[in-house]
Parts: C-alpha cells; structure tokens; sequence
C-alpha cells in the first residue's frame, strides 16, 4: 500500500477529509446504529456501507458538505432504515413441514416420500 505522500492529492486529501470530519465520530455513530440494528455484525456491515458511500464522493460533493457531521449521521439513518426494510432471509431447516411446503408451493399429497436404503 503507498504511503500518504505517493497518494494523488485528492486522495490524501480525501483521507484527512474523513480523517478530519468522519471517524472522529464513529463512536457516536456505533451508538446510534445500536437504536436501528440489533446485532453487531449488522452494525460492523452498516459502517462500511457508510463509509463506502462517503469514499465515492467527489472533491467537490465534498466541499459542498457544510456540516460533515450532520452528513453522516443522515447517511447512517438512511443506510439504517433500508436495512430495517430489507426482507429478512429466512432458515429452510427452521420451518415446520407445513411451511415448507408453502414456501415450496407443494400440497401435501404431492411430496413423494424419501426413500432409505435397508
């Protein structure tokens, strides 16, 4: 990996940016996510997708940024809710016979036995 100094300016700037303004946050924003997201896993996944989105910002996206702070918590909320809608997968191993059957749109009378060797 270049140090600091091989990096193009943008990208050292960019990296004092959130240097700067953005992680200096971050335990304040695991609080906040804690109010969202129930596990820490889904916490650790919310904060990348935060601070990818935050890298994909141009020079001057950035600039136009008044309140860096403000910025992040409202990508975080945002990135919090759409994880909190995203439907939830589901275990098959966890579901009764009846409701595999469903998810699987099989009636009864149609699910042909397995069969084991003596």
């Amino acid at each position: 990996m270049p140090s600091v100094h091989e990096l193009p300016l943008s990208d050292r700037d960019e990296g004092r940016w959130l240097d700067t303004h953005i992680v200096v946050h971050e335990a304040a924003l695991r609080s906040f996510l804690k109010r969202y997201l129930a596990s820490a896993a889904e916490i650790a996944d919310a904060l990348h997708d935060i601070y990818a989105k935050l890298l994909l910002l141009s020079d001057d996206e950035r600039s136009r940024i008044r309140s860096p702070q403000a910025y992040l918590f409202a990508i975080a909320r945002n990135i919090a809710l759409d994880r909190l809608r995203r439907p939830r997968a589901i275990s098959f191993e966890a579901l009764t016979e009846t409701q595999r059957q469903a998810v699987l749109g099989v009636k009864s009378h149609e699910i042909v036995p397995h069969e084991t060797e003596p």
